[in-house]
């Protein structure tokens, strides 16, 4: 145990040394694990309180219909000599036709407007649910009218009302139940490859490996040293990102996210949270360390660990979609997705005691694997002096 603290130490100094090693650990996931969770959100929501500029073509016969929409700063009407060329371009967000019929149908019964948008634009998109939201509200002042001629109300027309009471879940919010566990598995491994193809294929191809396992270490003690180091910067922006997504989402404007979506974590969580991070930063950590040895320099283990991120990605993303196919003990024994499903268990506040167990113990089970691969792959001079 003294030789793999020797170790620890040195690949700790070689990382504080290191600057490109911080800044990977430290100040990106600071900076970017925030963004998917706060600035897009933000975003969203900015775009939506934003009027929407749009064109319209027989303005003239909208009436009260386009007059309502502006009032309520849903639109904001552009002119446009050549409304379509405008929309393909970007000029305007929509484009609005009003047949010159318009009062006419409408005081038959019925009239009808086309909107057109583009469906590969965001901006366009929220812009034709502003055109449906405000003639929503249009055709809803319509019918009240003609329902106060025949001496009707609109409560005619919802006999049953709905109220909606949500129950607190005790979880940590809707956007960081979607984000952190995906967020959090990607830097696990982001904050372990860097370390991990330095202290391996770094090593190698700096020619002092060889100078190392000359020294009085056992082979089990060197992994343990170089995979503690790992495990620890892994860890370190793990929590870095999990920190600053979690107090940046807490701390952002009350317009972008509703009450759902703020987190309100308990102690049991944060507990929970943390034992789960600690088993996906351990098993990257153990099996980038593994991919490492095996590599013959940086740019190869590097190169290793693109499709492991994939994965984790991959799986992370389609974690909603396994859990409604598989039961919940399966996805506890599939490597990296077991862990963000339990987390999102966690944040949701649903845990299953047996399947968060299983999900502990399969990531302890493929961590010692993970290990005993770097272990052997070192006490094989074929991987040790390939290059």
């Amino acid at each position: 145990m003294s030789a793999a603290l020797v170790v620890l130490r040195k690949e700790l100094l070689d990382i504080l040394r290191d600057r490109r090693t911080l800044l990977l650990g430290f100040l990106l996931p600071a900076l970017l694990a925030p963004t998917l969770s706060v600035l897009v959100p933000g975003w969203t929501a900015d775009q939506r309180e934003q009027p929407s500029p749009v064109a319209v073509v027989g303005a003239e016969w909208g009436g009260d219909l386009v007059y309502g929409a502006q009032l309520e700063k849903l639109i904001r009407v552009v002119a446009a000599s050549d409304p379509e060329a405008a929309l393909r371009r970007g000029a305007v967000q929509a484009v609005i036709i009003v047949p010159p019929d318009f009062t006419a149908q409408l005081a038959r019964g019925r009239s009808r407007i086309v909107v057109r948008y583009n469906p590969a634009d965001q901006n366009s998109l929220f812009a034709k649910q502003k055109v449906f939201q405000a003639v929503a509200k249009f055709s809803l002042s319509v019918v009240e009218q003609r329902l106060q001629q025949r001496g009707l109300s609109r409560a005619a027309l919802s006999p049953v009302e709905v109220h909606e009471e949500p129950i607190p879940a005790g979880g940590g919010g809707l956007v960081l139940s979607l984000l952190l566990p995906l967020l959090l598995a990607v830097w696990a491994l982001t904050g372990a490859s860097h370390v991990a193809s330095d202290v391996g294929a770094g090593e190698k191809e700096r020619g002092t490996l060889e100078a190392l396992l000359s020294a009085p270490v056992a082979r089990p003690a060197l992994v343990i040293g170089k995979f503690a180091a790992t495990l620890a910067l892994a860890l370190a922006s793990t929590f870095v990102a999990g920190m600053s997504q979690t107090v940046v989402t807490a701390l952002a404007p009350a317009a972008w996210f509703d009450a759902a979506a703020r987190p309100a974590l308990r102690a049991g969580a944060v507990l929970l949270l943390a034992a789960c991070a600690f088993a996906i930063a351990a098993m990257a950590a153990a099996w980038l360390l593994a991919l490492s040895f095996f590599a013959r320099s940086m740019r190869e283990a590097n190169q290793y660990g693109v499709p492991l991120l994939l994965l984790v990605m991959i799986g992370g993303v389609a974690a909603s979609t396994l859990e409604g196919v598989l039961s919940s003990l399966w996805l506890a024994v599939v490597p990296f997705v077991n862990v963000v499903v339990a987390m999102r268990g966690v944040l949701f506040g649903r845990v299953d005691p047996a399947a968060l167990a299983l999900t502990l113990a399969a990531c302890a089970a493929y961590t010692g694997f993970g290990l005993l691969l770097a272990v052997a792959l070192l006490r094989r001079e074929a991987v040790i002096f390939r290059a």
